[in-house]
């Protein structure tokens, strides 16, 4: 029996991809699109990061210090424990001392760009989308920045413009530096997009058999990092560096958003219990692991290119279903009574707040999956030997013309289930720091 165990449980390291909202970017737009975040109008003059770090290397020793602190209590395998002796170079205070006390990609640039929205046209020098997002593969979608060095920006415009920052590089392979004390991956690839997979999932509604025999399967490491990005943000609110104060909230926002969606909250979201009756009768796991993997891949990022087309399509007014869409972002009320709970709490349990998030994207991860394979059909869905990646002739624009209304309908109505709940995290994030004080 327990070798059988074992199988199901290497079929769910197997099957683990790494996608997110593909517009974070527009989820934020439309979350704090209310009367009540007219504030985040403000606008704020752009700060360089290096600017930021020499003048407050003394308080980001004593911010990380606090952070290694809270880790060794929750994660105390996953980082190097010379940290809590010298979480921060002072006497270096520079970009490299930041980002080996942040533990991010010692590549990592952070440009002072403004992201432009469609069908806006940019005010200053636009800025190649590469340099800011190595990873970038075009797509067709909307990936405009200019250069806003020396110029004032809105607190609304930093939180739209970076929600989607730690997707560009910050996550991706830190698995091979060892000096950082990640400790082995506990899913995904180490190279690549999926390097960055447990730092952006945290599957904390597992069923008994996968806390039983796989408990790493629970060490996703987006709690971490909602933890540092919101302490940073705060304690750059209180020095009085209002742009990265949000810029940081806005890496924080990222995290909450994608664990507000059931392919990051959800190992495997078909997986029930006749599911894992096929695995273990299977003659052939290896094979059936393959193909779970490619059926799971194909259907995550069909899922991603649709929800992003009618994103982007929502600035015309035109188009009816994108503005439904949308409209469940801006849903009252401004916070759910369960979330506005924790805005009364102090010291913030971070943890149960993503416990809260996830307890629906999880229970929604099986329902959401089966009508997507009912949406698109058996050859996105069901066919092992497509690869939607690798298909030259694939366009989500085409795809979605093939659709009748019914499919479309049925398919907004799933997401815009998971996006009330992202809608309201991302306003929580927000008034988290808005609110605060020291």
């Amino acid at each position: 029996m327990r070798i059988k165990v074992f199988f199901i449980l290497l079929m769910f390291i197997c099957v683990t991809q790494i996608f997110s909202w593909g517009s974070h970017y527009l989820i934020t737009y439309y979350s704090l699109n209310l009367k009540d975040f007219d504030f985040l109008d403000q606008e704020v003059p752009t700060e360089n990061i290096e600017d930021f770090i020499k003048k407050e290397s003394i308080g980001l020793y004593n911010v990380f210090k606090e952070y290694y602190d809270w880790l060794y209590t929750y994660h105390p395998h996953r980082f190097n424990p010379k940290y809590s002796n010298l979480p921060f170079e002072k006497d270096k205070s520079n970009l490299e001392a930041f980002l080996k006390s942040a533990r991010l990609n010692p590549q990592t640039k952070f440009y002072l760009v403004n992201r432009v929205l469609p069908g806006q046209k940019p005010k200053y020098k636009v800025v190649p989308t590469a340099k800011v997002y190595p990873y970038f593969k075009e797509q067709g979608f909307h990936f405009v920045f200019e250069d806003v060095t020396n110029q004032k920006v809105s607190l609304r415009s930093i939180l739209i413009t970076f929600a989607d920052e730690p997707d560009w590089i910050m996550d991706h392979h830190l698995w091979e530096i060892k000096e950082y004390g990640y400790g082995p991956q506990p899913y995904g690839e180490p190279e690549g997009e999926s390097s960055k997979a447990p730092f952006h999932m945290q599957f904390l509604h597992e069923p008994w058999i996968v806390k039983k025999f796989a408990p790493f399967l629970l060490e996703g490491m987006a709690v971490d990092r909602i933890v540092l990005f919101t302490k940073l943000a705060k304690f750059a609110k209180e020095r009085g560096h209002p742009y990265w104060a949000y810029r940081f909230m806005a890496w924080a926002i990222h995290y909450y958003q994608d664990l507000a969606q059931p392919y990051h909250a959800k190992a495997v979201p078909e997986a029930n219990f006749w599911y894992y009756i096929r695995y273990i009768l299977s003659s052939d796991k290896k094979t059936f692991q393959q193909r779970t993997t490619q059926l799971l891949k194909n259907k995550h990022f069909i899922y991603e290119d649709f929800v992003s087309v009618y994103l982007e399509k929502s600035f015309d007014p035109t188009e009816e279903l994108a503005n439904r869409l949308v409209s469940y972002l801006t849903k009252e009320p401004v916070l759910f009574e369960s979330i506005e709970r924790f805005l009364r709490i102090q010291p913030r349990n971070y943890h149960d707040i993503v416990y809260n998030l996830t307890s629906y994207s999880t229970s929604h991860a099986y329902d959401l999956d089966q009508n997507i394979q009912k949406i698109f059909g058996e050859k996105y869905t069901k066919d092992y030997l497509y690869d939607v990646e690798r298909d030259p002739e694939y366009r989500i624009s085409d795809l979605i013309k093939a659709l009748d209304q019914k499919k479309k309908n049925l398919l907004l109505e799933e997401t815009g289930k998971d996006f009330q709940n992202t809608s309201q995290i991302t306003r929580f994030a927000v008034l988290d720091l808005h609110l605060h004080q020291k």
